[in-house]
């Protein structure tokens, strides 16, 4: 893809070809690590960041997560 997808349950960036049942089935089971995804983000570059939801439940932690780093 040219996008990337940062993974909010490995906190990496998926490739592809682990986005199959498994990974989704983690996806639901396990802790969303939010704030590894963010950290990743913020690593390769990223400072600015637009939530798109009916509730914007993310805005706290990515203003909070992403301002100790010129977010």
């Amino acid at each position: 893809a040219d996008i990337p997808l940062y993974s909010t349950v490995t906190g990496e960036v998926a490739t592809g070809s682990e986005l199959d049942g498994g990974y989704w089935c983690r996806n639901l089971r396990e802790p969303v690590r939010f704030d590894r995804a963010l950290d990743r983000l913020l690593d390769d570059g990223h400072t600015v960041f637009v939530e798109i939801s009916a509730h914007p439940v993310l805005s706290m932690p990515l203003t909070d997560g992403s301002a100790e780093r010129g977010g």
